[in-house]
């Protein structure tokens, strides 16, 4: 075995090593030990070598070969769609204990399956084994449903309208800012109904664009989620390659590289792409920023005696868009 495959082994292990750690931000400020500003300063260096390193990487990228396959065939139930059907059954699910579950959101599994689950959990699975997101998400089922609506288009390709090419992301970096800003800054991103209502009003949003612009064009541009889990993947050393064999078979390839080696594969983004990827970075970035001693004693609060959120939405709503722009 070569040094490169074996080193990416060896590291892959120590990554699946589990250890004890504090999983998420509380609600009060971060007591640091050292001035913020250093903590900060030691954040952009290691962003600035994250980039240095795939640079070097790309001299030199490691192939490694997967010999897996999900195999589908038109004479056959397709997989993907029944691992579809099954995430849209189970968003149905998390909607109705949204509505008739316990108020408590600690009891209610919408809120925690939501946040730590989905957004927090998948997001990991994401970066370890690629884009997967994009072959089970509920969508696919749910466009399988419109077509079967009398008056609506029946073919999976065939749409109302043509997607502009001036809208971009612009889409996906709008939808993701509400989202962001529920998450960060909303008084009760917990309450299950509020979820609940939330997420019908997004599918019905999805389910409109699909059926005006087209499954294809409307998910990989405007739909954030599936826009923001293959950016994620990107930084996978999991690819998926979708191949078209013969006798109509399609199936799917993981090929195993160095992690964020695909980056090096994309075409230019356009500017729509780059604000979505800024507009992630940021938010993440305020989170933990609006969590700091230092951030409350900008906006004249004390970090000892939390306000809640109510009284920090329009300085944090500012303070969010701020660090975006």
């Amino acid at each position: 075995m070569k040094s490169g495959p074996r080193y990416f082994l060896i590291s892959s292990v120590f990554t699946l090593t589990p250890t004890f750690c504090l999983g998420h931000a509380g609600q009060r400020g971060f007591v640091m030990l050292l001035p913020t500003d250093l903590f900060i300063l030691g954040g952009g260096i290691v962003v600035a070598l994250t980039f240095l390193f795939v640079v070097l990487m790309a001299k030199s990228p490691a192939k490694l070969n997967a010999h897996v396959a999900i195999q589908t065939s038109p004479s056959s139930a397709n997989q993907l769609t029944i691992w579809s059907r099954l995430t849209l059954i189970l968003l149905i699910f998390f909607i109705f204990c949204g509505f008739f579950g316990s108020r408590d959101p600690l009891e209610n599994p919408l809120p925690l399956i939501l946040w730590m689950g989905w957004w927090v959990g998948w997001t990991f699975v994401t970066a370890l084994l690629g884009d997967f997101w994009n072959l089970i998400h509920p969508w696919h089922a749910l466009d399988e449903v419109l077509r079967k609506l009398p008056g609506l288009r029946h073919s999976e390709n065939s749409a109302g309208y043509l997607y502009p090419p001036w809208l971009g992301y612009w889409p996906s970096v709008f939808l993701f800012y509400i989202f962001a800003w529920i998450e960060l800054i909303h008084p009760s991103p917990m309450d299950p109904e509020f979820l609940a209502t939330g997420i019908i009003i997004y599918m019905m949003l999805v389910s409109t664009g699909m059926i005006l612009f087209g499954k294809e064009a409307w998910l990989s541009k405007a739909e954030p989620f599936c826009v923001f889990f293959r950016m994620v993947g990107w930084l996978s050393p999991v690819k998926w390659q979708k191949e078209n064999q013969r006798n109509s078979v399609m199936i799917f390839l993981p090929k195993i590289q160095w992690p964020c080696m695909q980056l090096l594969e994309l075409p230019t983004i356009p500017k729509s792409g780059t604000a979505f990827i800024l507009l992630v970075l940021s938010t993440v970035s305020f989170d933990g920023l609006s969590k700091t001693f230092w951030w409350m004693a900008l906006i004249g609060e004390n970090p000892l005696e939390y306000p809640g959120r109510t009284v920090l939405m329009l300085p944090n709503t500012a303070g969010m868009l701020s660090t975006f722009l």
